[in-house]
């Protein structure tokens, strides 16, 4: 995967998520409609930082570009947005609403550590899994005005088990899918609150696909989100 553009302009948010990722597009159908915008912008930082960290054979170049992103997200507390495209976004969109350029800054050390530990350290998928996917979805529930304490643990499950997904090594997937279940085992079962089904569409799917990793059925996995939209289970 590469680094790619993105321009506000030409193409909306949510088709750009679409052709990447999916599963994020079909979870932001379940988001509040007055918060998708928000979320849509939240998703592709999170896949920008993403197509830096999956850069192959450019360990060097991957490792300065996200603490670029680091340190420029940490930055927008202080500062202006520089002349940037996602910058300005993220501070129009994110910043605004209370998100702080710290806790945004956090996901990109989380990628960091991931590259850092050549994607295979247990201490460094730790982190990775606590503050990419943990962070990402402690925002998402800040944007969607909800606190829920299932966040941090279903965020951690989501980001080994999209990882897993990634992973081009057969054991280390299987490593990284092992530690997203026992993550997930950790949750509490009761129904996801409307407003957090966004969040809880990524854990279903996520969870559905570990349960099943030789056949991903796409009829199969619609079907269990749209059931989630619905019952939010």
């Amino acid at each position: 995967m590469i680094e790619e553009s993105y321009e506000t302009e030409r193409m909306s948010r949510l088709t750009w998520i679409a052709e990447r990722d999916p599963d994020r597009a079909l979870a932001l159908l379940a988001a509040p409609a007055e918060v998708r915008e928000s979320l849509a912008l939240l998703f592709v930082l999170d896949l920008r930082l993403a197509a830096v960290a999956d850069r192959a054979g450019e360990p060097a170049a991957a490792l300065l570009r996200l603490a670029w992103w680091r340190d420029a997200l940490t930055s927008l507390d202080k500062a202006a947005a520089p002349a940037e495209p996602m910058l300005r976004a993220v501070a129009t969109l994110l910043v605004s609403q209370g998100i702080s350029g710290a806790s945004l800054g956090r996901i990109a050390e989380g990628w960091l550590a991931l590259v850092e530990g050549e994607f295979t350290d247990p201490a460094a998928i730790e982190e990775h899994a606590a503050e990419r996917g943990g962070g990402l979805f402690a925002i998402a529930g800040r944007l969607c005005g909800l606190e829920d304490n299932r966040l941090g643990l279903a965020g951690a499950g989501w980001a080994l088990a999209e990882r897993a997904g990634h992973a081009g090594d057969p054991a280390l997937a299987a490593r990284l899918g092992d530690a997203a279940r026992a993550r997930f085992a950790g949750l509490d079962s009761s129904s996801w609150p409307r407003r957090l089904r966004v969040l809880g569409t990524l854990v279903v799917l996520a969870r559905h696909d570990l349960a099943r990793p030789a056949r991903r059925s796409r009829p199969g996995r619609l079907l269990r989100a749209l059931c989630h939209r619905i019952t939010g289970r």
